[in-house]
């Protein structure tokens, strides 16, 4: 049994099996997969890789040769260093190196030692015998089936010529009526409203609705204009209801609502050092993360342009220090990513 066939057999039973001077070789389990494009089913197996760092002899190769080959442990490092100075020999010399089964090691332009692994041997012991396999889609053709129906034959047949003497009376009528709607049209825009009184069947007289404007102060009180004019009266501030006598009815208007105190808000003053939450490209989000910081009860700010970026802080301090403390309690509390940013 040469060296080959003993890493082979080792890497049936262990996950990693180390060549003294050469390298190791190491296991690592791949599920089952399907190919999406050949449709290829492949079982469970171990995928095999290489790291040149394990140079280190662990024991296990040589005991294993040296129990297979029945020789004695140092002959069998002996055996192991032959073969790998070989190996290295023929990999220098610009050539492949094939290890059946296992996989083939070469050199690149930048002196590298790659290795490309041979898939087509699978080192899973629980997938013996299972194989891969393709499985083509299957393809289906529907077959139509033609249902004859019975052609219904037309309930009325209607001459060629009377279909055309009907369609002009129709296109006809319909021209004699769009010029009787306009004539009524035209004849009654010259109609005056004094025409219309005069042929109007109603014997009274009819009246517009007369109205007289009363303002209201802001205790409901009936406010006095003597000398101003109807247009101050609207325009003055103290106002705030104006009633209309209309016939019989009066109807009150609400002219406008009072005014809410404006909210005055609170100034915040900033300092050099922020405790910076996020930076961003597109000043809204900057926006939504400094609203979102307002409402956790942070005193967010929004600290200008960093690099390019819109900068949101937590809070800005006038001194390191109380920026520092700020930013430990706010990385064990929310953001473990805040940090400190001077301006």
């Amino acid at each position: 049994m040469n060296l080959t066939a003993c890493i082979r057999e080792l890497l049936h039973r262990y996950d990693c099996v180390v060549v003294p001077g050469f390298g190791g070789f190491i296991c690592n389990f791949e599920p089952a997969r399907i190919h999406p494009v050949q449709h290829k089913f492949y079982p469970p197996s171990k995928r095999i890789s290489f790291n040149q760092l394990l140079q280190v002899n662990d024991g296990l190769l040589a005991h294993f040769l040296a129990r297979t080959e029945s020789v004695t442990y140092q002959e069998a490092v002996e055996i192991i260093n032959v073969e790998t100075g070989n190996w290295k020999k023929k990999l220098r010399s610009g050539q492949r190196l094939q290890l059946d089964s296992i996989g083939d090691f070469f050199y690149d332009s930048q002196e590298k030692l790659l290795f490309q692994a041979d898939t087509s041997k699978n080192y899973l012991n629980e997938s013996y015998g299972l194989t891969v396999f393709q499985s083509l889609p299957i393809e289906r053709t529907q077959k139509l089936t033609l249902v004859h129906s019975e052609k219904p034959e037309p309930l009325l047949r209607i001459e060629k010529d009377a279909f055309a003497w009907n369609k002009l009376a129709n296109y006809s009528s319909a021209a004699a009526m769009i010029s009787l709607i306009a004539l009524t049209t035209f004849k009654l825009n010259l109609l005056d409203e004094t025409h219309l009184n005069r042929i109007s069947l109603n014997p009274f007289v009819t009246e517009s609705g007369v109205y007289n404007p009363l303002p209201y102060g802001m205790n409901g009180e009936i406010a006095s204009f003597n000398e101003t004019p109807v247009e101050s009266k609207f325009n003055d501030e103290s106002i705030n209801f104006m009633e209309y006598q209309i016939l019989d009815k009066k109807i009150t208007v609400k002219l406008r609502d009072e005014v809410a105190e404006e909210s005055v808000e609170k100034a915040v003053v900033l300092g050099p050092y922020h405790v910076v939450a996020g930076c961003f490209g597109v000043e809204k989000n900057a926006g939504k993360l400094h609203r979102k910081l307002i409402r956790l009860g942070y005193e967010a700010n929004l600290s200008g342009m960093h690099k390019g970026l819109h900068v949101v802080s937590y809070q800005s301090f006038a001194s390191r220090r109380e920026a520092k403390k700020m930013l430990s309690q706010v990385r064990d509390e929310h953001n473990a990513q805040a940090w400190v940013l001077k301006k």
